[in-house]
């Protein structure tokens, strides 16, 4: 996968994930700077994994870019968690 995520919130203190948790990410992939919305979805049959509902290139107009994507939780690297508030 060629996409390193820079960051991801997360709005919670003690830095968990859980299901349904709402999170901002910025991230690189193909050499380019994305951010997106996504949510933390758990269930009792596989790990977390985040799906991200959309991305922008950043600087750019928010409608010129979609993407649905779901990322297992495992496989993000070099992520620094940032509670809200």
């Amino acid at each position: 996968m060629n996409l390193v995520l820079h960051y991801i919130t997360v709005p919670l203190l003690d830095k968990e994930y859980r299901h349904g948790d709402e999170v901002d990410v910025w991230f690189t992939e193909a050499n380019r700077e994305w951010s997106a919305r996504g949510m933390i979805v758990s269930s009792h049959s596989s790990p977390p994994t985040l799906v991200i509902r959309n991305r922008v290139l950043v600087g750019e107009p928010e409608d010129d870019y979609y993407l649905y994507r779901i990322i297992p939780i495992a496989m993000i690297t070099r992520v620094e968690l940032i509670p809200f508030g």
